[in-house]
């Protein structure tokens, strides 16, 4: 929910045509609602507000685009005359001969309450310096990557960040939703590790999974969809994915993701 004066943010990523829907509720009135929205510029998304008037009637607003990826709106006499928002998104980037390859979008957004009455300008473009002598700059040594030497089976989360990933070695697997988690209960009862962004980034993403006792390897994407890699050993090895990537789960997770088209190469 947005409270006065209360800014939040979001961000994510999703494949075409997997919508997405956020609900903004007021706690408050009397002011307005910003929403901006920022797309990856190389996908065709199409951003829509659902309004929810407080005497029972709808409307639909489409943000306008640009060539960017960006685009915002402001809705008047938010919590007033408006009771909630809907933020509804997809990408419809491809419109045909869909496989389980298929490229995420990056997107993000944000809002909050105002008293202005319109969009902020765009800043004007700052003046061109006038020409000097460039300095000589001495290199900057390239900052050193810690091991933060998290355990396996660890629980760690980015400060201000909702993704909890589990560690294995010097990987991180994304837990999508809260009943992946309740699929462990050891896991419910272990503590979250709130860890810096360079933390985090030491490890590297993994999103292939197998069920203890099953050969089959999936690969899990961020609709909660699992695609069979229907390839060799040779193949698997060749195609640059890493036997380290891939968690064993239980029978619970496992069945929890839709199956999806089999992934060939």
């Amino acid at each position: 929910a947005v409270r006065e004066g209360l800014e939040f943010s979001f961000a994510d990523s999703l494949k075409d045509w997997s919508g997405r829907w956020y609900e903004i509720l007021p706690q408050g009135s009397g002011l307005n609602l910003i929403v901006n929205f920022q797309g990856e510029s190389a996908a065709d998304f199409q951003v829509a507000l659902l309004i929810f008037n407080l005497d029972g009637s709808k409307s639909v607003r489409f943000l306008k685009l640009g060539s960017a990826g960006t685009g915002g709106d402001i809705l008047k006499n938010f919590g007033n005359q408006i009771s909630n928002v809907v933020l509804v998104l997809f990408s419809q980037t491809k419109q045909a001969g869909f496989t389980a390859n298929d490229p995420a979008y990056q997107f993000s957004y944000d809002v909050r309450i105002t008293s202005a009455g319109q969009l902020p300008s765009p800043s004007s473009t700052p003046p061109a310096p006038s020409p000097t002598s460039t300095p000589v700059l001495s290199p900057t040594p390239a900052p050193q990557i810690i091991n933060p030497n998290f355990l396996v089976g660890s629980l760690i989360r980015v400060q201000d960040g909702i993704k909890v990933y589990i560690i294995n070695g010097v990987y991180k697997r994304w837990l999508q939703s809260p009943q992946i988690l309740a699929a462990y209960p050891h896991l419910v009862r272990q503590s979250i590790i709130e860890v810096t962004p360079e933390q985090a980034n030491y490890y590297k993403d993994a999103w292939l999974i197998r069920s203890a006792g099953d050969y089959k390897v999936y690969e899990i994407n961020g609709d909660l969809t699992k695609h069979w890699l229907n390839m060799s050993a040779d193949e698997f090895t060749n195609s640059g994915r890493s036997w380290g990537m891939v968690y064993i789960v239980n029978v619970r997770e496992r069945d929890l993701y839709k199956t999806g088209a089999e992934v060939l190469r």
